[in-house]
């Protein structure tokens, strides 16, 4: 039986706006992508993600 919990982080570029990021509960067997349009600009970019409710365990992020 799985709990189907939401995972929340707080995502935050270049210290702007904080945007909440959910994520599906899916246990540890099945992965999942959740997409989020920011806006980066030229040159260095600070990405951050913040704990807001339980953990979500990131594996990768895509800048495309």
């Amino acid at each position: 039986m799985m709990l189907s919990f939401l995972l929340r982080n707080t995502l935050t570029v270049n210290g702007g706006s904080p945007t909440t990021v959910n994520y599906p509960n899916t246990g540890w067997e099945t992965w999942r992508q959740v997409p989020v349009d920011v806006n980066l600009t030229a040159g260095t970019n600070t990405v951050r993600l913040t704990f807001l409710s339980r953990w979500a365990e990131l594996d990768y992020i895509e800048v495309a």
